[in-house]
């Protein structure tokens, strides 16, 4: 981290635009098939061969790739013993993570003039719950678009021999230098003047999302991407749902939030205790744990499991009045929350010992057990806490544009790979729509049209409390 954050007009931008003192590129790297040549990454993001292999990576030589791959410009990688074949434009530098999810890469983007992260997500399309998160994720991040938001530089189009065999996908982003849960969990020095900007980044982020309609529904640190500058971004909207005019909640057929314990601290109460009853608060009080967590350097509230996790927060806030749990209607819910010891709060003070008064009132705002009495975003960020970096133009609200690429919900149900496939192609198509003859040689039913359509819909989290 730097010694002190930048003024609030030094926030890097999310549309990939490159430095305008980018050194310029001394050779080129040669397209095929037609495609131009795009000049050689600079000399601080040249890897040699012998550096990428001890990195895990190997290039794969072009006399290898299908001819499909190399008449489409394509080059291909071996990466860690995984195949990774992206557009010319891209030289991978190293390898960020490896998982479940697929694999990422930094890269030197020739296009833009920047080092991108390159996810390939595997096997996209065998399994509808996980294709239709990626599907969200893509539209909401390629809609969204605001300096503390992660936004999508691009979705690289394949290099199809047939329809049925296009299986990956690959999504390009601005690529950050770690998340905010490594830096709290590392010896790394935090200023008071360092929270105070993480604080004012996250809750501009949040007032945007909020604006558009988009709950985020897993803030934690782990999703806050930060620099060496201090920007600060959010990520990770696979489990983000757009409420807005048209919304309807999907009662019976929800799909539940992930229950990774990283998430779990962070997460309202009332997700916890309720089938469908969340807004906007559930933010809210996630950016009131983050901000405990960035001022203590330690969870405020870490829970072993979902009920572990409520008697933790009653500890720390004490036992809630009747009115502050009036939204909570399970039976079950209600009569774990009334088997619970009756507990006084603790001041935060004792909690959270070198914090301002500011910082300590703003978490006091925030950390409500009732969603009614939470500060919003746009009010949370009127308050003292960040009020030297606080300016609205800056901060920004979203606009009718954010609907522009159409509804932010995939269609819901089991949807077969076929239509996943067109529905996928559209995203494609939104940042190459040149490409559409790609679809149509590879053999796509209708070009790769399709009946399903994308729908302005909220699914309600399932109730974390046993029933």
């Amino acid at each position: 981290m730097s010694a002190a954050p930048p003024p609030p007009s030094a926030a890097a931008t999310g549309d990939g635009t490159p430095a305008a003192d980018a050194p310029a590129a001394a050779s080129t790297v040669a397209g095929s098939g037609g495609s131009p040549p795009y000049p050689a990454p600079p000399a601080a993001h040249t890897r040699t061969a012998d550096e990428l292999a001890a990195a895990g990576i190997v290039e794969v030589p072009r006399t290898c790739m299908c001819a499909v791959a190399v008449a489409a410009g394509k080059r291909g990688w071996r990466v860690r013993g995984i195949d990774f074949e992206v557009d010319a434009r891209y030289s991978l530098l190293r390898v960020l993570g490896t998982g479940s999810y697929g694999v990422v890469v930094a890269a030197w983007d020739a296009v833009t003039g920047v080092v991108v992260a390159i996810k390939r997500v595997a096997r996209i399309f065998d399994d509808a719950v996980e294709a239709r998160r990626i599907l969200r994720e893509i539209r909401l991040m390629r809609s969204l678009r605001h300096d503390a938001l992660l936004g999508l530089i691009d979705v690289d189009v394949p290099a199809l021999e047939t329809w049925d065999a296009w299986h990956n996908v690959y999504l390009v982003s601005l690529q950050m230098d770690r998340d905010l849960h490594r830096v709290l969990r590392s010896p790394v020095p935090l200023t008071d003047a360092h929270c105070r900007f993480f604080a004012w980044q996250l809750l501009a982020g949040v007032k945007y999302m909020h604006s558009a309609n988009v709950l985020h529904r897993d803030l934690k640190p782990a999703n806050l991407l930060v620099n060496e500058d201090c920007s600060l971004r959010i990520c990770d909207f696979g489990l983000a749902r757009y409420v807005g005019e048209g919304s309807v909640d999907v009662q019976g057929a929800v799909s539940p939030l992930t229950q990774y314990v990283s998430t779990r601290w962070f997460r309202a109460p009332e997700l916890v205790l309720c089938r469908d009853a969340y807004s906007t608060a559930v933010d809210m009080w996630s950016v009131g744990a983050i901000l405990a967590d960035l001022l203590g350097r330690r969870p405020l509230f870490p829970g072993r499991d979902f009920r572990h996790q409520i008697s933790t927060i009653v500890s720390v806030l004490g036992t809630p009045a009747e009115d502050d749990i009036a939204h909570v209607t399970s039976p079950t819910a209600r009569a774990f929350l009334a088997s619970l010891p009756a507990t006084a709060p603790i001041p935060l003070r004792n909690l959270l010992p070198g914090a301002p008064e500011d910082a300590l009132d703003l978490l006091s705002r925030l950390l409500c057990f009732n969603p009614t009495t939470r500060l919003s975003a746009t009010e949370a960020l009127d308050h003292p806490y960040v009020a030297s970096f606080h300016e609205p133009a800056l901060e920004g609200v979203a606009g009718d544009d954010v609907l522009a690429g159409g509804p932010l919900e995939p269609p819901a149900g089991d949807l077969p790979p076929s239509v996943l496939r067109g529905l996928m192609w559209r995203e494609v198509l939104a940042f190459h729509p040149d490409a559409v003859g790609v679809a149509v040689a590879a053999g796509a039913p209708g070009g790769g049209k399709h009946e399903a359509q994308w729908v302005s819909e909220s699914e309600s989290p399932r109730s974390s409390m046993p029933v």
